[in-house]
């Protein structure tokens, strides 16, 4: 027992003294490295933003003589009002350590502080019996609302580009909308860019075969599609071209993902890239409308065979997303395997690209809402093509890249946002989307991807078709 509590005692001696060794040096020496540390960090940060001065700005770094991980040095413009011509997120970033590391995005040496021109331009307008005032903001746009002296709510939403503070609003006459005087002298009726929208595809349109899809000579051929009945709940034989999709990481797999695709060629089926990734084998179900009943003229078949779009995935272009095309390739005549041929069809392909305000069709089985639980029938829903500078303006999709197509509904509320409620969802990735060009059904591209479904502001991103022939056309005459 002695030499036991020997022992404790010894150890406990032992702990007490290194205790009493960090309370005096450990605490100090630690103190010590962490204010050269800081040291370190405040003068690396000050040395890196004083490499881009901002011309009516400065830089704002507040963890600055603060004992932290990581400073973050922003952009502003030294009157709030100005507007700073560099993307809203910009930085300089310095991770604090012994040799602090610096991460830098969008910074040039060319960042400058301007006055703002819609606030300019709105300054200048006179609203009789009313006035115009600021809404929100977002990169290329500013929304104001013009509201009217004893009335309540907005009159008029205005729209502001920020990179011109050219004003534009959808309400005739916007600027004499308070005074009942003016307006009545103004007949010029609206107009409209945005062709009307039905959810159901339009009857008689035109399919097209796989000579005419990739001609090597000769006429063109085309079939003649039989008539569509229909809403939202899409009847047998109204989407002859389209296909449901069972894909599996393993070959002879029991579970697997949902996705849909679209007949282009007689042994051929084009869907997205993002389905095709890292998948083994693919079942594709061809005439059918419900995937809870049997239907007369369905039938399966399988393919191992998949090609991705070489740029899918990269980057190099700014977005991993796009180039979103996979073929898949059957050994089977898909057509002459069809045992009631006029429930499947071949989608033909663009000859250009598909005009801004063109209204289409989307289809799939995907679910019925963000998140939500996939359909058994096959849906459709009208939307129209938003084009590239509409969709940049009047969405907070960002800049689209050259083969992206923008579909969903316009902004028919004037609050500067596409309007939500129309778009495809989870488990509809690489289906078609379908316009009617000259009486045919046209494969303008392929659902792809974005944010949410259906959600205001976020209309869909689809993979245009027009931008993939000669890379489809390589790839079938090829395989």
């Amino acid at each position: 027992m002695k030499l036991l509590s020997s022992i404790l005692l010894l150890n406990t001696i032992e702990a007490g003294w290194k205790q009493k060794w960090e309370e005096r040096f450990g605490n100090a020496v630690e103190d010590k490295r962490a204010t050269e540390r800081n040291a370190a960090c405040d003068a690396k940060a000050l040395s890196e933003t004083a490499k881009f001065e901002i011309q009516g700005g400065s830089w704002d770094c507040p963890a600055l003589g603060q004992d932290v991980a990581n400073i973050l040095c922003e952009p502003k413009c030294d009157d709030p009002t100005d507007r700073g011509n560099w993307p809203r997120r910009s930085f300089i970033k310095v991770q604090c350590r012994t040799n602090p590391t610096v991460k830098i995005r969008n910074v040039s040496n060319n960042m400058q502080c301007n006055p703002d021109l819609c606030l300019e331009s709105t300054a200048a307008v006179d609203i009789p019996k009313g006035q115009i005032s600021f809404s929100k903001r977002n990169k290329s746009k500013t929304l104001f609302s013009v509201t009217c002296d004893g009335k309540t709510g907005t009159q008029a939403a205005v729209i502001c580009f920020n990179s011109s503070g050219a004003l534009t609003s959808k309400t005739h006459d916007w600027q004499n909308v308070c005074d009942p005087v003016l307006t009545q002298t103004t007949t010029e009726p609206p107009t409209t860019e945005f062709a009307p929208l039905t959810d159901s595809i339009k009857s008689g349109l035109e399919t097209c075969v796989s000579a005419s899809n990739f001609p090597t000579g000769g006429r063109k051929k085309r079939e003649r599609l039989s008539k569509i009945v229909g809403g939202v709940n899409a009847e047998e034989g109204s989407w002859p071209w389209i296909t449901r999709l069972f894909l599996t990481e393993s070959i002879g797999g029991g579970s697997g993902f949902l996705c849909s695709g679209s007949i282009i060629h007689n042994h051929w089926v084009l869907s997205a890239a993002h389905c095709c990734d890292g998948i083994a084998e693919v079942v594709a179900t061809f005439g059918d409308i419900s995937r809870s009943t049997f239907e007369s003229g369905q039938f399966s078949l399988t393919s191992t065979t998949f090609f991705n779009h070489p740029e899918w995935g990269q980057g190099a272009d700014g977005d991993f997303g796009n180039s979103d095309w996979c073929l898949i390739k059957f050994n089977e005549d898909i057509l002459a395997a069809a045992p009631e041929p006029e429930k499947v069809k071949i989608a033909c392909l663009p000859s250009e690209p598909i005009e801004h305000g063109s209204g289409c069709w989307v289809a799939g089985w995907g679910t019925t809402s963000s998140g939500g639980s996939t359909s058994t029938t096959l849906l459709s829903a009208g939307v129209n093509i938003l084009g590239k500078d509409y969709c940049e303006n009047f969405s907070n999709n960002g800049i689209l890249m050259p083969d992206d197509v923008c579909a969903g509904l316009p902004d028919n509320d004037n609050n500067g946002l596409t309007d939500p409620g129309k778009d495809a969802c989870q488990g509809d990735s690489g289906g078609p989307l379908i316009c009617p060009v000259d009486g045919k059904a046209v494969l303008a591209a392929v659902v792809s991807r974005g944010v949410g479904c259906a959600s205001e502001g976020f209309p869909g991103l689809y993979s245009a078709t027009f931008n993939a022939k000669d890379w489809m056309r390589d790839i079938i005459l090829n395989n």
